[in-house]
């Protein structure tokens, strides 16, 4: 077989990694043309771990400064690396702010996206008068009085199946559907800080 030949099937394994990022210097988590992206420091990793260039999928798109805690990815590789030596090779490669939790091999078929049975989400706004400064790149700073129980009606309001086009962008494929099942919104709040928690 040629060098610059794909390997047969039976040659490729497919892994799922479950990652872990700040993402204050990431211009989101897809690749980007001129931009520092989560894919684009994940595949230079996988690159300098394996030797190969593979393309990364993700359970989920991230924009700009949107930070993650059990973002799911996957790729296919004919590296032999076992898991957990898979896992220190690409954090010794990773920058400081993004790391690799765990990593497990799943069937050549899986696709992150497609098979995601759900997604979390969690917001967070610091509700007093002074900004945040430890803090700042993790909170959204509300310096007036917050309505903690119109929040939650309105909350409860959204979940259920429901079209969300209306906090939506236009969607990239043409007549892709709009309607999600919002499963969980729970508003709370301890002290200043009030957490929005959201499941779909």
């Amino acid at each position: 077989m040629a060098a610059d030949e794909p390997a047969p099937e039976a040659a490729r394994r497919r892994v799922a990694l479950l990652l872990e990022y700040d993402g204050s210097r990431f211009a989101g988590s897809q690749l980007q043309t001129e931009a520092r992206t989560v894919q684009g420091v994940l595949e230079e990793a996988i690159e300098k771990a394996t030797g190969e260039r593979e393309r990364v999928a993700f359970a989920g798109r991230t924009d700009a400064g949107v930070h993650a805690c059990g973002q799911v990815a996957a790729f296919s590789t004919t590296s032999r690396l076992d898991e957990d030596t898979l896992v220190r090779a690409l954090n010794a490669w990773l920058p400081e702010d993004a790391v690799v939790l765990e990593a497990r091999d799943v069937p050549l078929t899986f696709d992150p996206r497609r098979e995601a049975v759900r997604r979390s989400y969690r917001y967070v706004i610091e509700n007093r008068p002074v900004r945040p400064a430890l803090e700042r790149d993790r909170v959204w700073h509300v310096p007036g009085e917050l309505d903690l129980g119109c929040m939650q009606q309105a909350a409860s309001g959204l979940v259920g199946t429901r079209d969300f086009a209306a906090f939506a962008s236009r969607p990239e494929a043409e007549g892709a559907s709009t309607v999600r099942d919002l499963q969980r919104f729970a508003v709370t709040r301890s002290g200043s800080r009030i957490w929005l928690d959201v499941e779909a």
